[in-house]
């Protein structure tokens, strides 16, 4: 081993006190316990030289005289030099804000003998296990990682220390977070994926069900996957760092669900025209009735009279305030009848409705054979009958139907020409 000479000693000893020149630096590596810490230290020639980095609340990333130190380089020739710098200048204590996101930094090294080094580093803080330290060489693309390797080899040129031979990283975890669904039908659910690797990345994410699967890759410190369902998602990253899988749930709201019944779909005039509505919504705080004949009712439930005859769709929105459903029914309002035979759209005399004792019958009159789809109700809005008859011409048509001849009956009627709608008492 080499003996330092006089001025060496003297130039190590600079080195070491200007801890002390620029700020409360007494008992640095006492404080390791306290705060991210990491001692980098470089070997050869007889020779040493080190550089701290380190974390702390209420640094900034600027040189500050009671925190950081600058490096007083040795005029020494055989001395190694290592340090990071602050404005293009060489520092012996670089502090920097509490690490909360991934950094990396330049490390330099002054070599004015080239030569086998050695590179070693110390670990000397509470780092989390989650935080990934690595030395990356510029020059050759290697990567160590410093929680397996704190002694590391190398051949180095003669350096000036003005382009840095190295980079260390600390690596954090990327941060995930989760947007819900506004509405239960929605598709607006997202996981927004934070603190990236500028480096590059690349994101895998499909849902439990493997209906959604992406695979995206970038260079942006954020990105977010948007436009998904309600559900649980696996989400697999890969970057400098390594890899980090995630699940993530994006949730959704109970379901607004408008629902309602109609005491009668089949109301004739001559009974008043009334029909009362029952709300059986769910999830909602305020309701709109819509009932097809320019009348609207804000609230629960209503009775609704119709005062002309027709066909009125009427619907009803439920909403919690955010969110809202819709849902509707066709109500159809007939003339007033006589006793017998109303035909309501019924001008061509296409067919007829006759009983015959307790019998109702259809009685056709086609000029060419028709499908019929047959549907009789009571004035209750009751369905009482329901029936299919093929190929249809003039033969008459018995109804499964007792009649009761204080009761009024609606017949629809679908042929494959138009749908007829008839009364009988």
């Amino acid at each position: 081993m080499k003996t330092k000479s006089k001025v060496s000693q003297k130039l190590t000893v600079i080195t070491i006190i200007a801890v002390f020149l620029f700020g409360s630096f007494f008992n640095l590596e006492a404080q390791q316990n306290q705060n991210d810490f990491l001692k980098v230290k470089i070997i050869g020639n007889g020779f040493s030289d080190f550089t701290y980095i380190r974390f702390l609340d209420g640094a900034t990333e600027g040189f500050e005289g009671n925190l950081d130190a600058w490096k007083m380089l040795s005029m020494n020739q055989d001395v190694p030099m290592i340090f990071t710098k602050v404005g293009g200048n060489a520092v012996m204590v670089n502090t920097f804000p509490a690490l909360g996101k991934k950094t990396k930094m330049d490390l330099f090294t002054k070599i004015s003998v080239p030569g086998n080094y050695s590179i070693e580093t110390k670990i000397m803080g509470p780092f989390s296990s989650s935080v990934k330290l690595f030395l990356l060489d510029n020059l050759t693309g290697t990567k160590f990682n410093l929680r397996n390797d704190s002694i590391m080899f190398f051949n180095l040129d003669a350096d000036s220390g003005m382009v840095a031979r190295f980079q260390v990283y600390f690596s954090t975890p990327a941060n995930f977070s989760t947007k819900d669904l506004t509405c239960f039908s929605d598709n607006d659910g997202q996981i927004l994926i934070e603190n990236l690797e500028t480096q590059g990345w690349l994101a895998d994410i499909s849902d439990e069900n493997n209906i959604y699967q992406a695979s995206v890759s970038g260079f942006s410190s954020t990105y977010a996957f948007t436009n998904l369902h309600g559900g649980n998602y696996s989400v697999a990253l890969q970057d400098f760092g390594g890899s980090q899988t995630v699940n993530a749930v994006i949730g959704q709201p109970f379901p607004v669900l408008s629902i309602f019944e109609a005491s009668t779909n089949n109301v004739c005039l001559c009974d008043g025209g009334n029909v009362s509505f029952i709300n059986n919504s769910v999830g909602a705080t305020s309701y709109v009735w819509d009932y097809g004949d320019g009348s609207q009712f804000s609230g629960f439930q209503n009775d609704h009279t119709y005062t002309q005859p027709g066909e009125y769709v009427v619907s009803l929105s439920a909403s919690d305030g955010l969110c809202s459903n819709n849902s509707n029914q066709l109500i159809n309002v007939v003339e007033n009848s006589q006793v017998g035979i109303n035909n309501l759209n019924n001008e061509t005399g296409e067919i007829s409705v006759y009983y015959s004792g307790e019998k109702f019958y259809l009685k056709p009159n086609y000029s060419s054979p028709q499908n019929l789809i047959v549907q009789v109700y009571n004035f209750l809005g009751q369905k009482i009958y329901s029936g299919i008859f093929k190929n249809v011409s003039s033969v008459p048509i018995p109804l499964l139907i007792n009649r009761n001849p204080n009761q009024l009956y609606l017949f629809n009627i679908k042929s494959n020409k138009k749908n007829i709608s008839l009364i009988s008492y």
